[in-house]
């Protein structure tokens, strides 16, 4: 087992965006154009897919410090591309800014780098693997005997969302939209965020035939089990993504879909640490997986007589909540633009209970960008200014749901801007 060495007192920086899919419109030329704002921009990016509970493309990406990051969302081209968003863009950003003491990389494969591990050295943790509290071992600034940085809420929150494996088919387009900018206050400190990855996509025959015999079935349902615990054991969110690209592993259609990829990612926001160990410690099959796995993978293990290829690693990060907001905006508030609720993780506090808020893309908006897009090269993005107006354009003139008809979003985008 390899860890990542970061370079010592520089927060990294790892950022997500997302745009949603919709099934009534095109919105390929407003992800074109993102990506062509941040291909070869981080150390690393994840290109990702998210199927539900709608579908949405995403970037998980990984900067060596906070000024690298800083350097290009304060770039013309993406400034004008992010100002330049409706208040129905269906795109958000999660910004988290990492202490290199307080997270961890794990990987079994040192060859095919993932995640954070670009940023740092390889060096081995086979002293702090295998063994609950490992995770906190990596962790030069974490001392598990004296703190397990525990959350400050004290009362459990409640799911407020469709859970990551319902089928975006079935809600998707009832979901309703929150329009605007969505302020949100400061979120509670040690909140971890965990991202897991596994990468068949290499593995030898034999290594497939075991892996799909003992534990295939046994990680799918370690999965659906966090997804399906929900807030209310700790589990704040949860996405499971994948690389369409990489291709399938299952000649069957096995559910959820997102696990038959060969490279695969799932993201997790946990209340803290304690709530991920307690839940894996306390999930039979879980430990059944793990022990298991040892064996095989261990010394003397039927898995050591070959060369192992499959991808597996994690990443663990225990974060303040000042390190979970945008720097370049209120420093008491995360500004996201608005779409289709219940998407993904956007928690605030109120009343020690978590709310969950998301964005949605209009067809007119993406049809200006794509046309827009259309006439752009990836080393030219000025045209985004003249684009940016024509979208502000297009959004004030689109018609407004009357006072009648209106649901509770607005007002409670209202409420929220106020709490903020």
């Amino acid at each position: 087992m390899w860890g990542v060495k970061l370079p010592a007192g520089t927060p990294i920086v790892t950022a997500v965006f997302g745009i949603q899919h919709d099934p009534s419109r095109d919105n390929s030329g407003l992800i074109n154009i993102f990506d062509s704002l941040i291909v070869n921009q981080p150390a690393r990016i994840e290109n990702l897919e998210q199927d539900n509970p709608v579908p949405t493309r995403v970037w998980l990406t990984y900067w060596p410090s906070t000024a690298a990051y800083q350097k290009w969302w304060t770039s013309e081209p993406v400034a004008s591309f992010w100002g330049s968003l409706p208040d129905d863009a269906g795109v958000y950003r999660d910004i988290l800014t990492v202490p290199p003491g307080k997270t961890q990389h794990g990987t079994s494969i040192t060859d095919r780098p993932s995640g954070m591990a670009p940023l740092g050295k390889f060096e081995s943790i086979l002293d702090k693997s295998g063994y609950w509290g490992c995770y906190y071992d990596r962790m030069s600034e974490v001392n598990k005997r004296e703190s397990k940085l525990p959350t400050p809420v004290t009362k459990k929150p409640t799911r407020t969302h469709p859970l990551s494996i319902t089928p975006s088919s079935s809600n998707s387009s009832n979901l309703p939209i929150r329009r605007g900018r969505i302020q949100l206050p400061t979120l509670p400190d040690n909140i971890a965020f965990v991202v897991e990855g596994q990468d068949h996509g290499l593995i030898l025959p034999e290594e497939k035939e075991h892996w799909l015999e003992n534990f295939d079935q046994l990680t799918t349902n370690w999965i659906c089990d966090l997804v399906e615990a929900g807030p209310e054991k700790g589990i704040l969110d949860s996405r499971l993504c994948y690389r369409p690209d990489s291709g399938t592993y299952k000649d069957a259609d096995p559910q959820p879909r997102e696990l038959s990829f060969n490279d695969k990612v799932q993201l997790f926001y946990f209340l803290d640490m304690e709530a991920m160990q307690k839940f894996g410690r306390e999930n039979a099959g879980h430990v059944k997986l793990r022990r298991e796995f040892a064996q095989s993978y261990g010394p003397k293990g039927v898995m050591t007589e070959l060369p192992g290829q499959l991808r597996l690693w994690v990443e663990t990060s225990i974060l303040k909540g000042k390190d979970m907001q945008l720097p370049d905006t209120n420093p008491r508030s995360v500004v996201v633009t608005s779409a289709r609720d219940e998407t993904r993780f956007y928690p605030s506090i109120h009343g020690s209970n978590l709310v969950y808020q998301t964005e949605h893309t209009s067809k007119e908006a993406v049809e200006a960008f794509g046309n827009a897009a259309k006439k752009a090269t990836k080393s030219s993005l000025t045209f985004l200014k003249d684009v940016g107006k024509d979208i502000f354009k297009l959004a004030a003139n689109r018609p407004r749901p009357s006072d009648d008809t209106e649901d509770d979003s607005a007002s409670n985008n209202n409420n929220t801007s106020k709490n903020a």
